[in-house]
C-alpha cells in the first residue's frame, strides 16, 4: 500500500505541474521524450495533412491564369497557440504571389500565445467566439475571401466556411477527430464520448446539406493508436484535453489510475480515429 501511496503522490505532483509541460496546443515536449505517441504519420493515417495543404497552396502559387490574383489568402481556423501554423508556414511555397495569412482562436490564453508566435510572420490573428458547429467567424461579407481555409482538430461551421471561400476556386481542407475517438479510454473513467455523432459520414452529409455550393473532393477516415509510456503522461493529456473526462483529477480517479498502472502492460494504448475532408467551392449558391 505504501508503494501505491508513493505513486499517487508522484502523480499528484505531475498534476500540479502539468502546465509547465504543455502550452497552447503543443505536445512536443511529451512526444519528443516518447512519453506520448500519436502515431499520425502518413503511413499510419493514409494521408499527410500538411503535405496536402502545401500541395494545394502550390497549385494556387503556380497558377498563371491572368484572371487570378497575385495574392493567396489563407485562413487557419482554431490555430491554438499557433504552433502548427508556424511549422507549416516554412513549408508553404514561395514565389511572386504574396501569401496573406489569417488565423482565428477562441481560447483567450491561446489567442495571446498565437499573437506572440505568429505576428512576427505577418499573420493576422483574430479572436473568435467559442468553436461550435454554429459559430460565426469574425469576418464581414465585404471582408477578405480566402483561397484556402484549413482546420485541424477544431470544430467549424461549414456555412461560414462556404461564405468565406472564394467563388469557384476556394478550397477547404480539414483534419478532424472522430467523435468516438478514444472511447476505450473515456469509458475506463465511467464516461461516454460527448459527440459520438461526429463521424466522416456526418461531416460529409452536413457539407452537402448546409453548403450546397461546395463539392467534396476527398473524404477519408483512419484509425490509429494513442500510446502513453507512463501514467503521468496520461494525466497531463487528460488535463490538456479536458472534454474527454470532464471531471478528471488524480484524487478522484486514483483507483482507475492504479489499476492501469498494475495491468502489467509496458505501455497504455487506446484507439484514435481521424478523418480528412477536402472540398472546393464551385458556385455561389
Amino acid at each position: 500500500m505504501g508503494d501505491d501511496q508513493a505513486l499517487v503522490a508522484s502523480w499528484l505532483h505531475e498534476e500540479s505541474t502539468w502546465q509547465q509541460q504543455f502550452r497552447g496546443w503543443d505536445f512536443s515536449q511529451l512526444t519528443s521524450s516518447g512519453r506520448i505517441s500519436f502515431n499520425m504519420s502518413e503511413e499510419q493515417l493514409g494521408w499527410d495533412y500538411t503535405k496536402i495543404i502545401c500541395q494545394t497552396a502550390a497549385q494556387f502559387a503556380d497558377s498563371d491564369d491572368e484572371n487570378k490574383s497575385n495574392e493567396i489568402y489563407l485562413l487557419d481556423l482554431g490555430t491554438g497557440g499557433g504552433e502548427y501554423l508556424e511549422g507549416t508556414l516554412a513549408r508553404l511555397p514561395s514565389n511572386e504571389k504574396k501569401l496573406i495569412v489569417y488565423a482565428t482562436e477562441s481560447y483567450e490564453p491561446n489567442f495571446q500565445l498565437a499573437k506572440q508566435r505568429l505576428t512576427p510572420y505577418g499573420v493576422t490573428v483574430i479572436q473568435s467566439e467559442s468553436d461550435s458547429l454554429n459559430s460565426l467567424l469574425p469576418f464581414t461579407d465585404d471582408g477578405p475571401k480566402f483561397d484556402l481555409i484549413i482546420s485541424r482538430h477544431t470544430c467549424y461551421n461549414i456555412r461560414e466556411v462556404d461564405r468565406l471561400l472564394k467563388f469557384k476556386t476556394g478550397i477547404f481542407i480539414t483534419q478532424q477527430v472522430d467523435g468516438t475517438s478514444g472511447q476505450d479510454l473515456i469509458e475506463l473513467f465511467g464516461h461516454q464520448p460527448q459527440w459520438p455523432f461526429f463521424t466522416l459520414a456526418y461531416a460529409s452529409l452536413t457539407l452537402k446539406n448546409q453548403a450546397p455550393s461546395m463539392k467534396l473532393i476527398r473524404a477519408q477516415e483512419s484509425e490509429t493508436k494513442l500510446v502513453f509510456k507512463d501514467i503521468g503522461a496520461l494525466i497531463i493529456y487528460l488535463h490538456a484535453v479536458p472534454w474527454m473526462v470532464e471531471d478528471f483529477s488524480v484524487q478522484k480517479y486514483q483507483d482507475v489510475l492504479l489499476k492501469l498502472y498494475h495491468n502489467e502492460q509496458k505501455e497504455l494504448a487506446f484507439t484514435s480515429k481521424y478523418m480528412l475532408l477536402k472540398a472546393i467551392k464551385l458556385a455561389d449558391k
